[in-house]
């Protein structure tokens, strides 16, 4: 709907992202909510909602504006009444999706029923039917956070009642209403916990752990596998916690065994939710240079693959595509199948991602062939200029696959890692501690060209080994072996 000036009316476009937003079935029951008698819509945005109904999923600018509207439906016969039933329509789709989330949870439905008995004083009923409800809540399979605040609330809800108003004995106490509300809350905290403590990993941001002893001393009672959302995150804390390998893959164990003995056809919140914190403990220590957790990533691929979690509304990150293809290098997949992961899920990505990221793909899938030549040509293409990071990993390949092909044209290999260092400083600040591992490549892949002695190369590769691991390291050290 336009006005005079030409200007966009901004409920009107409101109203047809929400109406895009929901599918054939939703505009169906929308109409039902629009027409009910109940909801008290009215005349005008009922007509609106059904003029709009009509154009439903596309939306024709031309068919938007307002004159063909005040042609076809009488009683929105000028702007300004389309104007006023645009607003009114508006709030209406927003009160009927706020309902349709309300009713998607059966508890919240049961317990403001519950909370309305208690109102009117209809105890008998009440009492018949909150027993099997707290029962519901108890024998929940999944016992998560929502589990816990309903147990909270429903017993609130209890120790509020008439009833027990009126029949104060030392018995009727309200410990239960506390209890409940401290177990929910350290739940609640131990989930928030957990993020902190990933992010301080991986971005560095603030993490402080003074609550969580009393967060694990609280949730003690529930840390075991009949209370899953409990038990995987109290290992997904203690996975991320420990600062040895050996000892956080002991709950990293514990929480693959339990995930992966789910038998649905789908997977539970639980097992979702900390699965991310199993593939970042998996990154982390890939990125520490140890080789297990890179068969173990490529699990978790596989298990999202398989209940469809890969995806996000129907798109792959370009990172994660980029750490699927270079673990199935690393990991020494079959070729076909690095091939017919990057034709089956290089359209997912993101259409301004798209090309670099399957060039990319293509230059380790044809090295992992030993095709160099056609390798160096895919990573000539993958050009991610507002990636640094990115252009850099680029970079180290494309030199890497230069070597394999010909490691006698030193004059072209020493250029290129002149060139490398170069790009480094000119965007130093892009990098920050990421500056030292790619300088640290381009250092040992300067000294594996101008060696030839073997004592030299030894004693060069000793050195190399005693480095932090940094990306490309095991390949120097292999280059750095003397051969006759």
């Amino acid at each position: 709907m336009l006005l005079n000036n030409g200007k966009p009316d901004m409920n009107f476009e409101k109203i047809v992202k929400l109406l895009q937003a929901l599918n054939k079935d939703d505009i169906k029951r929308l109409e039902s909510y629009i027409h009910s008698p109940y909801f008290n819509v009215g005349t005008a945005p009922a007509a609106l909602f059904d003029y709009l109904a009509d154009l439903h999923p596309d939306f024709p600018e031309k068919k938007l504006e307002p004159v063909p509207i005040a042609r076809k439906m009488k009683s929105l016969p000028t702007l300004a009444t389309q104007r006023t039933a645009g607003t009114r329509l508006l709030k209406s789709i927003e009160h009927f999706i706020a309902l349709e989330d309300w009713q998607s949870i059966e508890t919240n439905v049961s317990w403001h029923q519950f909370h309305a008995m208690q109102q009117l004083q209809l105890m008998d009923t009440f009492s018949s039917e909150f027993t099997k409800e707290v029962s519901k809540i108890d024998t929940d399979p999944e016992q998560d956070i929502d589990t816990f605040f309903n147990r909270h609330r429903f017993t609130e809800l209890a120790s509020n009642s008439f009833d027990s108003r009126l029949n104060r004995t030392q018995r009727n106490d309200i410990l239960p209403t506390l209890k409940t509300l401290e177990e929910f809350y350290a739940l609640k905290l131990l989930r928030y916990l957990c993020e902190a403590l990933n992010r301080k990993q991986v971005l560095g941001t603030v993490y402080d752990e003074k609550h969580m002893a009393s967060v694990l001393k609280t949730l003690e009672p529930y840390t075991n596998e009949n209370h899953p959302y409990v038990y995987l995150f109290v290992n997904v804390y203690q996975m991320l916690a420990t600062d040895t390998y050996e000892r956080s893959e002991v709950y990293y164990n514990l929480i693959k065994r339990f995930v992966g003995a789910q038998s649905a056809e789908t997977l539970p919140v639980s097992s979702i939710e900390s699965m991310s914190y199993a593939v970042n403990w998996c990154l982390k220590w890939i990125g520490k240079g140890y080789d297990g957790p890179v068969g173990e990533y490529l699990w978790w691929t596989e298990l999202k693959i398989k209940y469809s979690l890969l995806l996000e509304s129907g798109k792959l990150l370009p990172i994660t595509f980029r750490n699927i293809v270079t673990s199935a290098f690393f990991n020494n997949q079959e070729p076909e199948w690095m091939l017919r992961f990057i034709k089956q899920y290089s359209q997912c990505l993101p259409i301004e991602h798209r090309d670099t990221n399957i060039a990319f793909a293509q230059g380790l899938y044809y090295y992992l062939l030993k095709d160099y030549t056609k390798a160096i040509q895919s990573f000539l293409m993958a050009q991610a200029k507002d990636d640094i990071i990115f252009n850099a990993m680029i970079r180290r390949w494309q030199y890497m696959s230069t070597y394999e092909q010909n490691p006698s044209d030193t004059d072209l290999l020493l250029n290129q890692l002149n060139s490398f260092e170069k790009y480094i400083t000119r965007n130093q600040d892009a990098f920050h501690q990421l500056k030292v591992p790619f300088l640290s490549f381009i250092k040992y892949a300067g000294k594996v060209l101008q060696l030839v002695d073997k004592q030299e190369r030894i004693k060069v590769k000793d050195i190399l080994e005693d480095e932090g691991f940094f990306p490309g390291k095991p390949w120097l050290l292999q280059k750095l072996e003397f051969h006759k």
